[in-house]
């Protein structure tokens, strides 16, 4: 249900084998135009040697995120994203960048943020959270909340580290 409500249902369910040769060729080539052209730039990257090209709407729509909201990521938009770790997490401390996902209180919101930090952000481990796991978390806890933060951004910023 918080997978359906983040708008990631398609990407979930997708049962596909990665490779690490494959993500470092993704990663390594990966490009966007998004700071020159909005919501009309392109995402380009490799896979297998071979060049591919999205529009940020097709980009969208592979992870299963709407194509509304915010395309520049302000403090006020992290803000309001981070609203939900007040509910979640164990001792109320509004840090959440210092604090481990494992002290969050519902075992389905602690496996949901497992499974974006091993299969969407790649991360090691589930330590400290970050502000695109913040905001997908919002979103899937809040589906009728007015997100501003576009969360296709999001993951074209984490990309472009």
């Amino acid at each position: 249900m918080r997978v359906m409500n983040a708008g990631m249902e398609v990407f979930s369910s997708l049962n596909s084998d990665t490779y690490k040769h494959a993500t470092l060729e993704f990663l390594a080539t990966f490009h966007d135009d998004l700071a020159t052209l909005g919501r009309d730039t392109t995402v380009s990257f490799s896979l297998n040697s071979t060049p591919h090209c999205l529009t940020f709407e097709k980009f969208c729509d592979c992870f299963g995120f709407s194509t509304t909201g915010e395309l520049e990521i302000t403090e006020e938009v992290i803000l309001e994203a981070s609203e939900p770790w007040r509910h979640i997490f164990v001792h109320r401390n509004l840090n959440y960048m210092r604090k481990n996902s494992a002290t969050i209180q519902n075992p389905t919101i602690r496996y949901f943020t497992t499974f974006l930090a091993n299969s969407i952000f790649a991360k090691g481990d589930t330590g400290a959270m970050a502000n695109p796991e913040m905001s997908i978390i919002c979103s899937a806890l809040y589906p009728n909340m007015q997100n501003r933060m576009n969360l296709g951004v999001l993951l074209i910023e984490h990309f472009r580290r």
